[in-house]
């Protein structure tokens, strides 16, 4: 085995979560097709290292983040957190704390 190339993240509308991916955090689209009744949606990150699939979610319960960090399962990795945060917060990303 040589890593993790795909990870599906449930999401309640994909059109919404891909502009975010792609406008707001800056992911790349790698695939939106057919599939089946529904839609088959991939963003590749920015260094080209993962791709998250963003996947109807199956049930209506809405999941709960915990009360204490973290709140993903999902980590992402960056050369300057303080240039990072600034720039994501100038795109509209609202963070519960600096």
């Amino acid at each position: 085995m040589e890593g993790v190339s795909k990870v599906v993240i449930e999401v309640d509308d994909q059109a919404r979560a891909l502009g975010f991916w792609t406008e707001t955090l800056g992911f790349e689209l790698h695939q939106d097709t057919a599939y089946g009744e529904e839609r088959w949606v991939e963003v590749r990150t920015p260094d080209n290292g993962m791709i998250l699939v963003l996947s109807p979610r199956q049930d209506d319960e809405q999941p709960s983040a915990p009360d204490t960090l973290p709140t993903s399962n999902v980590f992402f990795s960056c050369d300057d957190l303080a240039k990072t945060y600034d720039e994501l917060r100038s795109r509209g990303v609202e963070f519960p704390q600096p």
